[in-house]
């Protein structure tokens, strides 16, 4: 093997992750989910490939959803030839509105020796998920899960958006929609439940105010299988892009739900507890000037664990994520040799798991006593 067949990922030449040994680098677990995606979508830029865009629109001041287009150079800041990509690091611009510095973001695009670019998180997804398994291939979709951490993430890219000469309109927004939230025993589930309704104004205010400020956030590749098996579809990679507010969406629209299905017996749900936390944090920094994200996640539990803050089903997001790219995905199976490098795809070390390597124990003695 030369120097131009050394092992790596397609675009991924200037990186702070190390391609040249098996199972470690950009090969580990938790790195290749992160950086095959940077990938994905430098490959998919080569083709002149656009992506499609789930965005926040505000019709009469009611948040919605907005489906478009975007191009692989809107959503890194700048031509892929021009970047490098720097895996698990901080984005330095957040810096002035977090207390104690912010937490890393998946992958921090930069202009190549030049300033960070942006901040973006990667959420990697399977198609179909197990409640859209039945359905006609058009209407099948992915699991969206999210961390308290992505929550954290979004509330400093809202703060970003608005600004730091922007904090006094961002108060006067949250002020509007929630009245006196000072008086407000926040960390009560009881207590605030009545008051969702003023956490679901005063979000939908935030949106809908700021909603040309919207920028690139988290990149969902999709993972096309057939069936629920761990084959390959021959249409198998694709990718959709959420702005910060078209994410703040999913936390909003839960919240209405939540409000609508109200009883006697009502609780909070895990995505609702996420849209208080979220609206808790703009309104902690809209007063005090920076984000102390991980104080409000410990004081608001209402009961539920604290490792998820949201776990949206297939079925919920196909409200999201319309098009042709979830029924055919448009990097095929014959792609992945050109951007999965030399047959680099030796190098990975899967998670060594019982129900995989069960599973795996089963296809083998299959195959060889059939």
């Amino acid at each position: 093997m030369n120097q131009d067949e050394t092992r790596g990922l397609f675009g991924l030449t200037h990186t702070n992750l190390d391609f040249s040994h098996k199972g470690t680098g950009g090969w580990g677990k938790n790195k290749f989910n992160n950086a095959f995606p940077v990938s994905l979508l430098c490959f998919m830029a080569s083709r002149g490939l656009n992506l499609p865009l789930i965005e926040a629109k505000s019709e009469g001041g009611i948040a919605s959803i907005n489906r478009s287009r975007i191009d692989v150079e809107d959503v890194f800041g700048a031509s892929p030839e021009s970047c490098s990509f720097e895996f698990e690091g901080i984005y330095n611009p957040f810096r002035p509105f977090v207390f104690g510095g912010p937490n890393k973001s998946d992958v921090i695009v930069h202009r190549r020796g030049g300033d960070p670019l942006r901040a973006l998180e990667i959420k990697l997804t399977v198609v179909p998920d197990q409640t859209t398994l039945k359905f006609p291939r058009a209407s099948q979709a992915s699991e969206f899960v999210t961390r308290p951490l992505m929550v954290e993430l979004l509330a400093t890219n809202i703060c970003m958006a608005y600004g730091r000469q922007g904090r006094s309109k961002l108060n006067d927004l949250l002020l509007q929609g929630l009245g006196n939230p000072n008086n407000w025993n926040w960390q009560q589930e009881k207590e605030m439940f009545p008051r969702l309704a003023k956490v679901r104004r005063a979000l939908e205010l935030v949106i809908t105010s700021s909603c040309d400020r919207q920028t690139p956030m988290v990149v969902q590749p999709i993972w096309r299988t057939i069936d629920d098996s761990m084959r390959l579809d021959e249409h198998c990679f694709d990718a959709f892009i959420w702005t910060d507010f078209g994410l703040a969406l999913l936390y909003l629209q839960s919240l209405i739900k939540n409000i609508d299905a109200s009883g006697s017996d009502s609780k909070i749900s895990r995505e609702t507890r996420s849209a208080v936390w979220l609206v808790k944090m703009l309104w902690d920094y809209s007063t005090a000037g920076q984000l102390t994200m991980s104080e409000v996640i410990k004081q608001i539990p209402y009961g539920n664990q604290q490792d998820k803050a949201g776990a949206f089903s297939g079925k919920i997001m196909l409200d999201y994520m319309q098009g042709p790219e979830l029924k055919y995905p448009r990097v095929t199976r014959r792609d992945l040799p050109k951007i999965i490098l030399n047959g680099g795809e030796e190098f990975l070390n899967p998670e060594r798991r019982l129900d995989a390597t069960l599973f795996m124990e089963t296809v083998i003695a299959k195959s060889v006593h059939p």
